[in-house]
């Protein structure tokens, strides 16, 4: 009877320490598999600051770029309604001499989203620090809001049909050439134009103001 009790205590503390085993290997395993996910978080975090840093500064170029767009679209259509007012009330037309510089710089495919694709995918967005993650997913909202009114399709051809202008004797030519019915397409479209070039700046400046953006 006692050499049966010993055997079952033997047993037990073989069972005990197995067991035991195996919850020390199981925490181990998954304390490892913890410290590996957040290393591969932390590089995550450093490569979607990165890309909203290059996304800020292309955000700042596009403010730029556009900053004196609609300025320049407001003396073209000037330019247009004086042309207009001049035709129905049979008056010479004078040209002014402020005519705006019509050159558009597309700087939208420089907008960068993959690093916070993958951050997603892989779920290290989790790991992320709470409010930086809240900053983040509120950057990239926007960021892709303005993607996607960048990539709506604009008609440039009244600027294509305005463009080349070197003097002003040319720029005259040019604008008496067009018939009342092109001149009104041409002034409509401008004025759409002026109101994309200065919501697209606002916008640029306003994403690009995010503090996640600037790696906080």
């Amino acid at each position: 009877m006692q050499s049966h009790i010993e055997s079952v205590i033997r047993f037990a503390k073989s069972l005990f320490a197995t067991f035991l085993g195996l919850v020390m290997a199981l925490g181990l395993n998954n304390w490892n598999q913890a410290r590996i996910q957040r290393k591969a978080a932390q590089a995550a975090l450093a490569s979607v600051l990165r890309e909203t840093e290059g996304n800020r500064q292309a955000l700042h170029r596009l403010a730029i770029a556009n900053q004196d767009l609609p300025r320049n679209l407001a003396l073209t259509i000037a330019a247009l309604e004086s042309l207009q007012e001049a035709r129905s009330g049979q008056r010479p037309w004078v040209m002014p001499k402020a005519f705006g510089d019509l050159t558009i710089h597309h700087t939208a495919g420089n907008l960068k989203s993959s690093a916070w694709g993958m951050a997603l995918a892989d779920q290290s967005a989790q790991l992320f620090p709470k409010g930086q993650a809240e900053e983040l997913a509120n950057f990239y909202q926007q960021l892709g809001r303005l993607q996607a009114f960048l990539d709506q399709p604009v008609d440039y051809t009244p600027i294509s049909a305005l463009g080349g202008i070197t003097t002003a004797a040319a720029a005259r030519r040019r604008l008496e050439r067009f018939s009342p019915a092109e001149l009104e397409r041409i002034l409509w479209n401008l004025r759409e134009l002026k109101v994309r070039f200065e919501l697209v700046r606002m916008w640029a400046e306003g994403v690009g103001e995010v503090p996640a953006a600037k790696g906080a």
